[in-house]
């Protein structure tokens, strides 16, 4: 990280509430920022962290960036949302994916709380509710936020402890 994204990183750690960045594409927020964001988190703190974006494409960057981190952190996430608008690439993130071989709600229950990382678009969270029967959120990040109406988030923000 460049020393700006540094004192920005370390701003948005400090923040107790609500922290919004805001920049021209190409400044690192999604390849850099999101990244270390995460990457810290997980290696710092037991946070549960929900990761979300208007379109699926995004939503590919995003996974791209969790797994640029390190290589352990692609078993670390699930993604939420359809095989036919996911690039292959992260296809066997997906929680449709993964629990194919389930049977019962308890191995459900098992798989979704042995994954910190919930990825997904801003949709597919929405037609989910379920999924915040069975877990908490304690960060939510909205990459490219200003792309989605306020009460679309709205409905989102009191399912989490904190948000970013």
């Amino acid at each position: 990280m460049t020393a700006e994204q540094q004192a920005i990183f370390q701003a948005i750690l400090a923040s107790q509430d609500y922290f919004l960045l805001w920049g021209p594409p190409g400044t690192g927020k999604t390849s850099v920022m999101l990244k270390h964001l995460v990457g810290h988190w997980m290696d710092h703190s037991k946070d549960t962290i929900l990761l979300l974006a208007y379109t699926n494409r995004a939503v590919d960057e995003i996974c791209e960036s969790i797994e640029a981190y390190a290589p352990e952190m692609r078993n670390r996430y699930i993604r939420i949302g359809s095989r036919y608008s996911t690039s292959p690439a992260y296809q066997g993130r997906l929680l449709s994916i993964l629990s194919q071989r389930i049977d019962t709600r308890k191995e459900l229950k098992a798989l979704i709380s042995g994954h910190r990382i919930v990825v997904a678009t801003v949709a597919s969270i929405i037609g989910r509710p379920e999924l915040f029967l069975l877990k908490a959120f304690d960060r939510v990040v909205i990459d490219e936020a200003s792309q989605i109406l306020e009460p679309m988030l709205v409905g989102l923000l009191p399912n989490s402890n904190t948000s970013c």
